[in-house]
């Protein structure tokens, strides 16, 4: 059992994932404004309601309060104040499904004490966007900007090689970080319908056109292969 003895830090974070252990504690991993992914052992976290409060859960924005112990790889979380509730998460199944992917996302490519600078501002970014839409381009927003913080940047809007934007045909290659137009891609096979992706601003506050939003399942799943082979998720 780790000591409480050690240096105690407040931090904002986001739940990622909670385990039970033992009869009455959970071993936590959470997101951190400033520290990246932090795990953490809950002590009576079960049935504690006077220093969790109840909201030590996912979609919930938290202020939290732990110790570094002396020893030990687990820090000791010792108490959790809520900042923001996105309740309108809860209420829509494929917004709560999108926000939670998120969430086991980062889990799986964060490694402990990983700081990814904008990356915190981005998840908070999008729950409240998330808040407001349909939960497809918020979902595509953000997995694209998360790569690009991450180190991954992809080039969707023109070909990697020639620069050429236009066609109704046009081939993703990791490879290469981006789209491939049909002149430059040395297979000729498996093109992407539709073509590249126009330089159109990939923001949250941004109204997609229709092609956009029709195609938003095709660019959804472009992204997750990237995540799927950069990370080996």
């Amino acid at each position: 059992m780790v000591s409480k003895i050690g240096h105690r830090q407040k931090e904002e974070a986001f739940l990622l994932k909670s385990v039970d252990y033992s009869d009455n504690h959970r071993i936590l991993s959470m997101f951190t404004s400033s520290q990246g992914r932090l795990d953490f052992i809950a002590l009576g976290a079960q049935n504690s309601k006077k220093r969790f409060s109840g909201v030590l859960d996912y979609l919930n924005c938290l202020r939290i309060d732990f110790i570094k112990p002396s020893r030990g790889s687990l820090l000791q979380l010792e108490s959790v104040e809520l900042i923001q509730e996105y309740t309108a998460l809860r209420s829509d199944y494929d917004r709560m499904q999108a926000a939670l992917s998120w969430l086991k996302l980062l889990h799986q490519v964060l490694k402990p004490y990983g700081v990814v600078p904008g990356l915190f501002l981005l998840m908070n970014e999008g729950f409240s966007a998330l808040e407001q839409g349909d939960g497809l381009w918020e979902d595509i927003v953000f997995r694209r900007k998360a790569l690009g913080l991450l180190g991954y940047g992809l080039q969707l809007e023109y070909c990697t090689h020639c620069g050429n934007s236009e066609g109704n045909f046009c081939h993703f290659l990791l490879e290469e970080g981006g789209m491939v137009c049909e002149s430059c891609h040395p297979l000729k096979k498996n093109p992407i319908m539709g073509g590249f992706f126009s330089k159109f601003p990939w923001e949250f506050s941004t109204e997609p056109p229709q092609w956009l939003k029709d195609r938003g399942a095709q660019a959804r799943k472009i992204l997750d292969e990237a995540f799927q082979n950069y990370f080996a998720l």
